[in-house]
């Protein structure tokens, strides 16, 4: 069985998300997508952050309905900050018949050198990168590139940060975060 991780905060999960997750189920020979809530990523501040547990019931109650999409808050268990190397060892050891591959955005493929054990997770797991507008990437098939593979889908310019821009605003976010996601969000 081979799974397409796909971490990130969810601050909050919108339909962005679920179209690139989907996207990867219909394009590519994964066969889920776990969704795995950080609490803290290393790269945010703590103060802009949802409550962990509040992003972690908006990606369950997306994800739910979806025959492929599962939540994980496998890294609430973990020290934090959360290191994805962390957590790839974690799930290697508690699933090991279970095939993994990174699913992340050119913007977070670029940034990867500067995780921790980098080498590590280019080294031994695959990775499957998005096209994202503001940083188009082309592959050089260098030896680091090796368990790399780029997908080029429909651009969805969609970011937490904007959403999160819109309702300090006091704006509507109809249509950029389902309505299950938005109730948990918003009570």
């Amino acid at each position: 069985m081979k799974a397409g991780l796909f971490f990130g905060s969810f601050n909050p999960i919108h339909v962005g998300h679920l179209i690139v997750a989907n996207h990867f189920i219909e394009f590519s020979d994964i066969e889920e997508v776990w969704f795995i809530v950080s609490p803290q990523n290393p790269f945010k501040e703590k103060g802009t952050l949802i409550d962990a547990k509040t992003r972690f019931k908006m990606v369950e109650a997306m994800t739910k309905d979806h025959p492929h999409f599962y939540a994980s808050d496998a890294e609430f268990n973990l020290p934090t900050p959360s290191y994805t190397i962390d957590t790839l060892k974690y799930f290697k050891k508690k699933f090991p018949w279970m095939n993994f591959v990174l699913l992340m955005g050119s913007d977070t493929y670029q940034s990867l050198k500067d995780w921790k054990d980098a080498y590590i997770i280019l080294n031994d797991f695959t990775i499957y990168v998005y096209q994202r507008r503001d940083a188009e990437i082309k592959l050089k098939g260098t030896a680091k590139e090796k368990n790399v593979t780029l997908f080029d889908f429909p651009f969805v310019d969609i970011s937490a940060t904007y959403i999160r821009e819109l309702l300090e605003k006091g704006k509507s976010v109809k249509y950029l975060v389902p309505e299950k996601a938005l109730k948990i969000l918003k009570p």
